[in-house]
């Protein structure tokens, strides 16, 4: 099957199933910038790299490329998989010349390249990992700026090791264009350029968890019916799991029976919100 034919069908998959999860998208407008970029974004699901596609190929006329971990071409299939969506081999643990010049190609022709500076994949999209310096690097020795996203929820709608996606929401974040000051040396620019950008994305996180922690649950009432059920002492029993429930369903899409995913609210958030409003953010 040729790489074309992977990706015509793969994107018909994959495409229903972000449409059927991307809930918010703020900050497309910063996807339309003429000329190159290095997009950075947290990355906790396999589902990030369709979010992140699908996002591009709406806002922008140009390329866009991933680099990919290099144990992801090893086999045939799985190879023109990844090269069919725009994959860059990397090392995680040194990065090869041949990435290097690969990367500044695409650069110089004006194309974005994507970037997940954790290096791998996390579980947990409210906590980023350490970066890694290669995508800021990129950016300052071929003059160009960062953008930043984040995508919160994917880990529970695909978490890692899981085929068959989970219904829930998924919230995407694009920040705006991040650049690099000149002080100093390329080193040292880097690093301050990395820190600027984990500080927006970390923002980023913080806001879209608060925003569906009080938005959604303000939304549908439930923080009132709570407050109201503990001033007449009725949050007990079987009224308080249901809310329990709501109040899981509303955040995650997950129902409270099933066996709790990565990256969501843990049950024991869940209960103290239950049991002390001052806990909902």
């Amino acid at each position: 099957m040729s790489s074309r034919m992977l990706r015509a069908g793969g994107a018909v998959y994959f495409r229903h199933i972000v449409g059927q999860s991307l809930t918010t998208a703020r900050g497309l407008d910063h996807l339309r910038a003429h000329g190159a970029f290095v997009l950075v974004c947290n990355h906790t699901s396999y589902l990030d790299h369709f979010v992140l596609t699908f996002a591009l190929e709406a806002m922008r006329e140009g390329g866009w490329w991933f680099l990919t971990k290099k144990e992801s071409f090893d086999d045939p299939l799985a190879r023109r998989w990844t090269r069919a969506w725009n994959g860059i081999p990397v090392d995680r643990e040194r990065m090869e010349t041949q990435t290097v010049r690969e990367v500044r190609r695409r650069l110089g022709e004006g194309d974005v390249v994507c970037v997940y500076p954790e290096g791998t994949r996390g579980s947990d999209s409210r906590r980023m990992r350490a970066f890694r310096p290669g995508a800021f690097h990129f950016a300052v020795s071929e003059g160009v700026p960062i953008v930043p996203a984040v995508i919160v929820g994917a880990e529970a709608v695909l978490p890692k090791g899981r085929l068959r996606p989970r219904k829930g929401r998924i919230d995407l974040q694009i920040g705006p264009p991040l650049t690099a000051d000149a002080a100093g040396s390329q080193r040292d620019r880097a690093a301050r350029l990395a820190a600027v950008s984990r500080a927006w994305m970390q923002s980023a996180l913080d806001e879209v968890w608060t925003r569906r922690a009080g938005g959604i649950l303000g939304e549908i009432g439930v923080l009132e019916r709570v407050v109201d059920l503990r001033r007449r002492g009725m949050l007990v029993g079987a009224r308080r799991r249901s809310l329990e429930l709501l109040i899981r369903g509303a955040l995650t899409g997950v129902p409270v029976s099933e066996p709790e995913p990565p990256g969501v609210w843990p049950r024991s958030r869940v209960r103290a919100l239950l049991s002390d409003r001052r806990n909902t953010a």
